[in-house]
């Protein structure tokens, strides 16, 4: 949903004389504003999402909700709880409701227009805890472009959030809307944001070899989110492996042999559990 509309705002803001932080304002047209803030040092302070319909309701929406933040904060880990137990498929907005507690219909449908809607927002709040990984490691003291280029793809592909996410077995590829929103947060945002400083720092100090740094970086993570993704294109673990080899292969290309057998056995196990998990969902039925 974040169509070629994307915009962002980067602002300075001084909360007094001796403190400031970097504000970073990017609307989201049809779904909503993701504000992030940064101190000095360049440590995260907020990275929060808050849907479009919050900030069209004005300050009737604040009167009726002083912190609709926490009520999304509540619709969204409880909406990825059941997505995990029952499957994003099997998981209606009735289901929803009836584990929050007393918030009515209303209070959902006031904040996400679908159950579309929600699990875009919960695949951006995964997202936030994936970017704080790489910022530290884009930040990380001691290690070469080349050797920061291995950890971020090792460290992403083994977090444990991806279990719970393959469990939950959401057929993205059945969602243009969304397969579009992860290519826009891959291209506009992942890509200049965190990977490309360590591809540039790979090239300043020899690790890493090309002319073209920008479209190398995307490259790179539009293979990792897209193409090595089953829940878009519903690959079985043998094509993944044979995919995984395949990007291995390009890499080495570039003189980047960053890639080990582990990370393939991970990707292929991670497919393994979302064809069970999923029953063999066709991410584009014939």
């Amino acid at each position: 949903m974040r169509w070629n509309r994307w915009r962002s705002c980067w602002t300075r803001c001084c909360e007094s004389s001796e403190s400031s932080c970097l504000s970073a304002i990017i609307q989201l047209p049809e779904i909503g504003i993701r504000k992030i803030a940064f101190d000095k040092s360049g440590k995260v302070m907020y990275n929060g999402y808050i849907p479009l319909v919050c900030i069209h309701g004005g300050t009737k929406t604040l009167a009726r909700n002083k912190y609709p933040e926490e009520t999304v904060s509540l619709i969204l880990d409880t909406a990825l709880k059941l997505f995990i137990q029952k499957g994003y498929e099997h998981t209606s907005i009735q289901d929803i409701i009836d584990r929050l507690g007393g918030l009515s219909k209303g209070a959902i449908y006031h904040h996400f227009k679908s159950k579309e809607e929600i699990l875009v927002a919960v695949t951006n709040k995964l997202a936030e805890q994936s970017n704080k990984m790489l910022f530290e490691i884009r930040n990380c003291p001691g290690l070469t472009g080349k050797e920061k280029l291995k950890k971020l793809l090792t460290d992403s592909v083994n977090r444990s959030v991806h279990d719970e996410i393959f469990t939950a077995a959401p057929n993205i590829g059945s969602s243009p809307a969304l397969v579009f929103s992860i290519l826009q947060e891959t291209v506009n945002y992942t890509a200049p944001e965190y990977v490309l400083p360590i591809i540039e720092q790979g090239v300043a100090d020899g690790s890493i070899r090309t002319e073209h740094p920008q479209e190398l970086a995307e490259l790179i993570m539009l293979v990792g989110n897209i193409w090595l993704d089953p829940m878009i294109f519903n690959d079985d673990p043998e094509k993944m492996y044979r995919k995984c080899r395949m990007f291995d292969q390009m890499l080495r290309g570039f003189g980047l042999d960053i890639l080990e057998e582990a990370v393939f056995e991970r990707l292929r196990s991670l497919t393994e559990l979302y064809q069970k998990s999923s029953g063999g969902n066709e991410a584009y039925p014939e």
